[in-house]
């Protein structure tokens, strides 16, 4: 798929690997111009969109593959990191690479409550029952008041 013309063009490459998976890549011309960059942000834009609405239909492979692409072009894309950490958790065969998908995130955002949940509930069902609670207070520390936290730390 070829994506505006002449000089200021990017192409995404869509490769069947060997082992069934798929492969997206966005390329774009060495010389960086404004409109090359504004066209590559807009087709990133694009495939977030798109990995939204496969998430919505619980559609969480086609997820995974669209924000593969979205990640390799913005890979502090922390919207992204996160919907990619969640179609991970999703799906049972990346479940563990959910785990460092939140991690990643967290390394970015470390206030970002949602992923640091996402990381406990993971963490809980391979019970891991110290790391778990430790999200949970991480999750204290950033809002005192949170009330599942607390719960949730009185259960383990």
């Amino acid at each position: 798929f070829h994506y505006g013309g002449g000089q200021d063009s990017a192409e995404i490459e869509i490769l069947n690997l060997d082992d069934g998976s798929w492969k997206h890549r966005i390329t774009a011309s060495k010389s960086k111009t404004e409109k090359e960059l504004a066209e590559r942000k807009e087709l990133v834009r694009k495939y977030m969109e798109k990995a939204k609405a496969a998430f919505e239909k619980k559609d969480h492979w086609g997820a995974l593959q669209l924000l593969k692409v979205v990640i390799q072009n913005d890979p502090e894309n922390t919207e992204a990191l996160f919907l990619h950490a969640q179609s991970q958790a999703k799906d049972r065969r990346q479940r563990r690479l959910a785990i460092e998908s939140y991690e990643k995130l967290l390394k970015l955002k470390p206030e970002m409550l949602e992923a640091w949940r996402g990381l406990a509930d993971l963490y809980k069902s391979y019970n891991m029952k110290a790391r778990t609670k430790a999200c949970f207070q991480e999750i204290l520390k950033l809002d005192p008041k949170n009330q599942e936290a607390k719960e949730k730390l009185k259960t383990l």
